[in-house]
């Protein structure tokens, strides 16, 4: 299963890559992107699959979350955890989660009010706190196994790598979003957690559809899950159930982003791709570095080091080169 999930992901990137600079609006790929993906446009799920829907359709683009609770629960998936990382990371967990479906239920109560609902996770962490606070998570993950701390590590150095190469496609690319381009036909279609689906409708955000960041950090933080758990030492039947739960997460936030009309079918797909090949560059990057540190120095500084460095990366070619600018 999980390398059928690839190998789909990377044969439509490397399609997709062929339409650059420009988005062919209603060209013939277009018509052809939009006509598979209604199927989730047009889809209406209960509210409690909805909720369900929208922390994988979300977590991994919201940055507040994606750099604290997203590598917590790989490094929780991965195995030979200990007791206590599980109980901490578990309650941790399981707080986010409350407070997430807390958000969604007043989304779905006061339809239209911006001071509540789920949208209040996007301001949690400021410019200063999303910096250190991976390094903190790390930490906590280097209270499990090692095989976890490699998961949280190496999803948050390919995450923000990735985020730095899908901003410039998105500049490039310049695609409207379905909530956008299809807003007439979308109108009367429910969704109960509707701000994830307004807030694209932003004049900054209208034109930033291809690719999808959250379906690529989503791809990020299972391909991590899986190159670590491979590496480890654990049992068969445990790595292939740790594998095919990692791909099922990929789908799903892949889906999410799709249903709540921020994303078309192939806009996921390219921003999958683009995670796979960087977090794979990355792995091998971080079993060099691995192979040649001195046993002596513990292997959390190490990955707090690699995030450290993938972190500022990102943030001089952002601030010297206009990565996430309009092209």
């Amino acid at each position: 299963m999980w390398r059928l999930f690839v190998s789909t992901i990377i044969i439509a990137g490397i399609t997709l890559c062929a339409a650059l600079p420009r988005w062919p609006e209603r060209g013939f790929t277009d018509e052809m992107d939009k006509a598979m993906s209604r199927i989730f446009f047009h889809l209406e799920l209960p509210f409690p699959l909805e909720v369900g829907l929208s922390v994988p359709g979300s977590w991994f683009g919201c940055m507040p979350l994606a750099l604290t609770m997203a590598p917590l629960a790989a490094a929780l998936l991965a195995p030979k955890q200990s007791k206590l990382f599980i109980i901490i990371s578990c309650s941790i967990l399981v707080v986010s989660i409350s407070w997430w479906v807390n958000g969604a239920i007043e989304s779905a109560a006061r339809p239209g009010d911006w001071r509540v609902g789920v949208v209040r996770a996007y301001g949690l962490l400021d410019v200063q706190q999303t910096f250190f606070a991976p390094h903190i998570i790390l930490l906590i993950c280097a209270l499990g196994s090692s095989s976890g701390l490699d998961a949280a590590s190496l999803y948050l150095s390919s995450w923000h790598v990735t985020q730095l190469c899908i901003e410039a496609l998105k500049g490039m690319l310049w695609r409207l979003r379905p909530g956008v381009v299809l807003s007439k036909e979308l109108e009367g279609v429910h969704r109960y957690v509707w701000q994830l689906g307004a807030v694209i409708k932003n004049p900054h955000q209208a034109n930033l559809s291809c690719p999808s960041g959250d379906a690529a950090g989503g791809a990020a933080w299972a391909v991590a899950l899986v190159c670590a758990t491979r590496s480890s030492k654990c049992s068969n039947l445990a790595s292939k159930t740790v594998q095919v739960m990692a791909a099922i997460i990929a789908v799903l936030c892949a889906i999410g982003r799709v249903y709540f009309h921020c994303h078309h079918l192939l806009d996921v797909m390219l921003g999958q791709f683009v995670a796979i090949v960087i977090t794979i560059v990355i792995h091998f990057i971080n079993q060099f570095v691995q192979r040649w540190t001195p046993k002596r120095v513990p292997r959390v500084f190490t990955s707090i080091l690699l995030v450290f460095l993938g972190q500022n990366f990102q943030r001089y070619l952002w601030m010297h080169v206009g990565f996430g600018d309009k092209w």
